[in-house]
C-alpha cells in the first residue's frame, strides 16, 4: 500500500510505477529449536573471533550442547 503522503510530498508518482514478483512454491521444513541454538551458537562464536581479532581480548567459550 502506498502511503498518501508520500504521493502529496512527491516521493512517490503513480505516473512511473511498477511492480515485479515471483512466487515459487517450495516445501520447507519449520525451524526447531535445536536449529535455531545451532545458528546462535555459530553467530556468537563468529562475533567472539571478530571481537578477539579487533580488541586481542581472547574470550572463552564452551559450548555445552
Amino acid at each position: 500500500m502506498v502511503s498518501q503522503d508520500w504521493l502529496e510530498k512527491g516521493v512517490l508518482s503513480m505516473d512511473k510505477f511498477h511492480i515485479d514478483s515471483v512466487v515459487f512454491a517450495i516445501n520447507t521444513a519449520p525451524s526447531s529449536d535445536s536449529h535455531l541454538l545451532n545458528d546462535g551458537i555459530l553467530v556468537l562464536s563468529r562475533l567472539l573471533a571478530k571481537c578477539k581479532d579487533t580488541t586481542g581480548i581472547k574470550f572463552r567459550f564452551t559450548d555445552q550442547r
